[in-house]
């Protein structure tokens, strides 16, 4: 069966529009509040418009008052989780590393015309990085204007909310070595254990050899991934849902290699601590000596207590190398533009990340509303993609900006994680999420081979007033 992987381009597009709620400035028929336009250009409304038009859905209305496009998946009645990108939040770099305001704004008025307008439920819900404080996470939704779209489209009749389903936060502060908690109210509808047992990608594998990108205490960790238990804790509010809107950044990842749509899953889960991220034989060569081997003492639970302290200095060895790094690249002046999309890390070594990608991937789309594994698809799925300004470099969570001027959509995360590599000039075949998840026949997570991927491209040229619209329908009658 095809897949459809919709490609639209705007190459004069650099930069997200200021103002949310970030209204369209243009009074497209099926628009539901033709009285609230917007002053400001908002051509990536238009471009996300166009990209949902490209994947062929309700065709037959397109240009009239009654196109719904995500009628297709979405029914009335139906909860529709929209899963953003908001890991973290850095003031310099948040427009690279987490998923625009901008982007998202249209996917929720498509969602609200196929739930009828107000029979239905729209929830934009995220699990941001175990050690994001609080504070960030709402500077992030302010930053992105999402805060202010959910509450002016309440205001409005929509019904919609924004979760953060996160339950705590761990960190350590300062040269201290003792573990602080954070406890928040996560998900109001409260988590389930979801057990993949011997269907998980590390069934078979020896978890003496894991080592962890959020380790605090290995006990508890390990406890979750052992013998044939392989168990996530999963918020219900992601189960509930009849569908899923997953909205990625594009951007690399220095140990899963891109981090698009499959990987954006990894904000399903709200004990990221528990989740194995590499093989202790698998740190680079930058990362040897004195840290190699302290990562290496606590993976020994002998060592018990000590696990805090030695991860402690680990953390701090890391940091003094990332000063150090920051400053000889400042007194060097080494652009952006001349630095590779991932330095210095063999992301293409790595065994472990991707098994999570490919784990949490099956949950999303095959677990009940219980938390049980069910042989078939429990929920209707979509990604839509923001790369209008995309992320380079070694740190996903402040990744340096890469101007992609792109909008992408499909209903198979694999085709559309392959395009992206391909967007990100890296070889998809070194990436193993994704060609993991392209051969899988038992409890696939795409919906065919790279050789029944339909790519559509569209490269928008500037327009404006009534030339969009009427733009629109000529492209349809020449295709």
């Amino acid at each position: 069966m095809a897949c459809i992987v919709s490609i639209v381009k705007d190459q004069d597009i650099k930069d997200y529009p200021k103002y949310p709620p970030f209204d369209p400035d243009i009074g497209y028929p099926e628009y539901p509040f033709s009285q609230a336009l917007g002053e400001e250009e908002n051509r990536i409304y238009h471009m996300v418009r166009l990209a949902l038009w490209q994947m062929g859905w309700d065709a037959a209305n397109y240009g009239t008052a009654n196109w719904s496009p995500l009628s297709e998946i979405v029914k009335p009645g139906d909860i529709v989780v929209i899963k953003p990108n908001l890991v973290t939040f850095s003031e310099a770099n948040f427009k690279s590393t987490i998923t625009h305001g901008a982007v998202i704004r249209p996917i929720i008025d498509y969602v609200y015309i196929a739930l009828k307008r107000n029979k239905g439920k729209i929830i934009v819900a995220e699990v941001p990085a175990q050690n994001m404080p609080l504070r960030s996470f709402n500077k992030a939704v302010h930053c992105t204007g999402l805060a202010r779209i959910v509450s002016c489209l309440r205001e409005r009749g929509v019904p919609i909310e924004l979760r953060n389903c996160s339950s705590e936060r761990r960190y350590f502060s300062g040269f201290s070595s003792k573990l602080h908690i954070e406890r928040f109210s996560g998900d109001p509808l409260g988590n389930f254990l979801v057990d993949l047992g011997e269907l998980s990608e590390f069934c078979g594998l020896n978890e003496m050899q894991y080592g962890y990108g959020c380790s605090y205490l290995l006990r508890e960790e390990k406890s979750h991934f052992s013998n044939r238990k392989h168990e996530y804790s999963i918020p219900r509010t992601f189960l509930d849902a009849n569908v899923i809107i997953n909205m990625p950044k594009i951007k690399t990842h220095n140990i899963a290699g891109i981090s698009g749509a499959l990987k954006n899953v990894l904000g399903i889960t709200d004990k990221r601590y528990w989740i194995p991220h590499w093989r202790i034989n698998e740190i680079s060569s930058q990362q040897q000596g004195l840290r190699f081997l302290l990562f290496k003492l606590r993976n020994f639970q002998l060592l018990g207590s000590c696990n805090q302290y030695l991860y402690k200095i680990s953390y701090n060895i890391r940091n003094v190398e990332w000063i150090i790094n920051r400053m000889i690249k400042k007194l060097l002046r080494i652009k952006v533009s001349e630095r590779p999309l991932i330095e210095g890390i063999d992301w293409r070594k790595n065994d472990i990340l991707w098994r999570v990608i490919i784990d949490l991937n099956r949950i999303l789309f095959y677990s009940t509303k219980e938390g049980k594994i069910s042989p078939y698809r429990q929920r209707k799925y979509l990604t839509v993609a923001d790369g209008i300004i995309g992320g380079q470099g070694n740190n996903p969570l402040s990744a340096e900006p890469k101007v992609l001027s792109t909008i992408c959509a499909s209903i198979d995360p694999v085709a559309l994680d392959i395009v992206v590599c391909d967007m990100l000039g890296l070889d998809y075949k070194k990436v193993k999420s994704v060609t993991r998840a392209e051969r899988l026949s038992i409890f696939p997570i795409g919906s065919g081979d790279i050789d029944d991927i339909v790519i559509r491209r569209l490269d928008v040229h500037k327009l404006s007033g009534n030339k969009d619209v009427e733009s629109n329908q000529a492209i349809k009658k020449k295709k």
